[in-house]
């Protein structure tokens, strides 16, 4: 948000050029001028959306993963119920 309300604004993005504000102070930068400035920051916003999206894809793989994990334990699980039952069926038939 704070780099698309940047990448909106001529004049922030005109500051932006800190460099040559400090070699030439008395210099006054047309606002409209900040071609490159933004070429950076809209790299930059492109790579934060990759990772953003990366990020949520991973997340929903490790919940994936966790429910995977939580039928695999309830099936093994049951089977020990399972084994405990036969096992009492047995002990009172004896």
């Amino acid at each position: 948000d704070v780099i698309t309300h940047l990448l909106e604004d001529d004049e922030d993005m005109a500051n932006l050029y800190l460099t040559e504000k400090h070699r030439s102070p008395w210099v006054i930068r047309d606002s409209l001028d900040h071609e490159e400035a933004e070429m950076i920051l809209e790299s930059y916003l492109q790579i934060m959306d990759d990772l953003t999206t990366k990020a949520k894809l991973l997340d929903h793989e490790i919940d994936d993963t966790e429910d995977l994990v939580s039928i695999h334990l309830d099936t093994l699980r049951n089977r020990l119920i399972m084994m405990q039952m036969l096992l009492s069926v047995i002990g009172l038939g004896v």
